[in-house]
């Protein structure tokens, strides 16, 4: 926790010394719990509606990053299972045909939204907040996400949020 406070610390610092714009305005935020295993989504290029669900770690998941690559023959970008990972799979906790649809073409190595014992290995329910400081959104997010997920969200908010 101490590390994420001086990386956060550290980044504000930045922002602070390279500002073009005064901040100037209001202090509004928005602070909510919603079960991110049940949202019903809209848009895309699709003509039917599409619904979140349970969350699962795919292949891609054990592959790491660019920089920090993962153990054994996990790769990047994995859209099917090898037969070795499958039986591992299997032998966790297999998943449900239901999250499998949901989560297609992502291969499931691990069904953590399905998975209880000794607790849940997942939540499905999480905070979400909005911190608006005069002419500045901030989000805050219980997960990492991917760089276009952030531009996805940044377009999302701006389209709703008066700055």
């Amino acid at each position: 926790m101490l590390t994420l406070k001086l990386i956060i610390s550290s980044l504000f610092q930045e922002l602070f010394k390279t500002a073009r714009r005064r901040l100037s305005g209001p202090v509004l935020f928005i602070h909510q719990y919603l079960d991110m295993s049940n949202v019903e989504l809209e848009g895309g290029n699709d003509t039917h509606r599409r619904r979140t669900c349970k969350p699962a770690m795919g292949f891609s998941f054990a592959a790491g990053t660019i920089d920090c690559p993962g153990e054994f023959d996990f790769l990047q970008g994995t859209t099917k299972g090898s037969t070795l990972w499958n039986i591992v799979v299997d032998f966790i906790r297999r998943p449900s045909s239901e999250l499998k649809q949901c989560h297609s073409p992502k291969p499931i190595l691990l069904a953590t939204g399905e998975m209880s014992l000794p607790y849940k290995w997942q939540p499905d329910i999480v905070p979400t907040q909005i911190i608006k400081i005069g002419n500045l959104a901030v989000l805050g997010l219980p997960a990492e996400i991917t760089t276009m997920a952030g531009r996805r969200l940044r377009n999302a908010v701006k389209g709703v949020i008066i700055l």
